[in-house]
């Protein structure tokens, strides 16, 4: 998912007078960002809804473009970042082609509201990708051969992994880490 991360401003019309400069950035007009990061097949998988300010974070994770190659390498990572930063692109043009609330300035005054319109605007649209799914398939299942005993079958009773999933948290978020691979980045290029 390397590039897929990108913002898209919501224009808050009814943005109280106290908090517009809080909220307005190039454009004069008060806007709440959306920072998302989305697949190539439309799915959101992170969403940050709020303020403008700090917004992508320094994860390991997340890796800059490089705004002038200069050699064949560093030129073919460029492209291959950008195009993957049209998938998110792609994900918020669908998203305001499904939902006219999120195309058109917002008029609430309760940032709380507006927030859980744009969360609800991402459920669904994560739902309709889900069911949308099914058809992308190509491929009948039946036609794979399967194993001699093999359990198919789904249990709730399995252990729990948070501990890794949490640990992995942690590492993503590591800025030491982050730099890290920005000098390796660099020294390899």
């Amino acid at each position: 998912m390397v590039g897929s991360i990108d913002c898209m401003h919501w224009v808050w019309k009814s943005c109280p007078a106290a908090w517009k400069g809080m909220y307005t950035r190039g454009s004069g007009k008060p806007t709440i960002v959306l920072e998302a990061v989305a697949s190539y097949d439309l799915w959101i998988w992170h969403a940050f809804f709020g303020s403008p300010d700090s917004i992508y974070p320094k994860w390991s994770t997340f890796i800059q473009s490089i705004p002038l190659p200069q050699t064949p390498k560093a030129s073919l990572f460029a492209e291959r970042q950008e195009s993957a930063r049209k998938d998110v692109e792609r994900a918020f043009g669908v998203l305001q082609a499904r939902f006219a609330v999120i195309k058109n300035p917002c008029f609430l005054w309760d940032k709380d509201q507006v927030g859980l319109i744009m969360r609800a605007c991402i459920i669904l649209h994560n739902m309709i990708v889900e069911n949308e799914r099914d058809g992308y398939s190509q491929a009948e299942v039946s036609d794979f051969p399967q194993a001699e005993g093999v359990d198919l079958s789904y249990s709730i009773n399995m252990n729990s992994n948070i501990s890794n999933v949490l640990n992995g948290q942690i590492i993503i978020r590591d800025r030491e880490v982050h730099d890290q691979l920005k000098l390796d980045l660099v020294e390899y290029l």
